[in-house]
């Protein structure tokens, strides 16, 4: 049995950024100065609390923010502010998938280089990938305000998660919480697969097309049954 789970990242749409002021600025806060404090933006609760409505979960009474520590140079404090551990919405299911949660985080920086058909496999996240500094980042994007959804694992063909992916999509565009344009990186997509009653586990992150999303799991599931195949 081959399970897929999702986690979805969408661009809120707001006036500032997830904890500086201005959107179309780049502040002494993104960048991690020494001194600057957050400016948390109340208002971009509204979108994400709406999500966790429309896709039925139970919107929670206490909301927490943590710091998700890692080094990579798209986060310059080291860290990523994030309400993973408690997050907005918890427990829901929408057109047969079960919703584990609705939570808001920052959002990262971007490669120089990033292409919009690029898969970047969980492994690109080492700091001491030889590229990382060379390339260089856009701070553009750093602290704005992001939306993820993350579902529990489920037994979907590649056809049925795609197809899932679209209507998340459109049900943010109908209720002007997010344009989810994909090629300007507003919607991004996380897959993580799994077997049972096997063990292997593989991930695929930062996904940008719903072709990249279709071939990243059909290669995926070709590794994983060639692994149970040899055991």
């Amino acid at each position: 049995m081959f399970l897929i789970g999702l986690e979805l990242h969408f661009t809120i749409h707001s006036k500032s950024k997830f904890l500086s002021p201005n959107k179309n600025k780049i502040s002494l806060f993104d960048v991690a100065t020494p001194g600057y404090l957050p400016h948390l933006h109340i208002p971009l609760f509204k979108p994400a609390i709406q999500t966790a409505i429309l896709l039925n979960t139970r919107v929670q009474n206490e909301f927490r923010f943590v710091r998700k520590h890692y080094q990579h140079g798209d986060l310059p404090a080291g860290y990523q502010v994030t309400m993973n551990e408690k997050p907005i919405g918890q427990g829901g299911e929408w057109k047969g998938w079960k919703i584990r949660q609705v939570h808001m985080e920052q959002d990262t920086a971007q490669k120089r280089n990033e292409k919009s058909k690029q898969l970047h496999e969980s492994t690109d996240n080492n700091p001491h990938n030889e590229n990382s500094q060379e390339d260089g980042y856009k701070y553009e994007r750093a602290n704005a305000p992001l939306l993820e959804i993350v579902t529990e694992p489920k037994e979907a063909t590649i056809q049925e998660t795609v197809q899932f992916c679209r209507d998340i999509q459109t049900l943010l565009r109908d209720h002007d919480i997010s344009d989810g344009r994909m090629d300007q990186g507003e919607f991004r997509i996380d897959v993580n697969y799994s077997q049972k009653p096997h063990i292997y586990r593989a991930e695929v992150k930062n996904l940008n097309s719903f072709k990249a999303v279709q071939h990243a799991i059909g290669n995926k599931l070709k590794l994983i049954k060639h692994l149970v195949s040899c055991c």
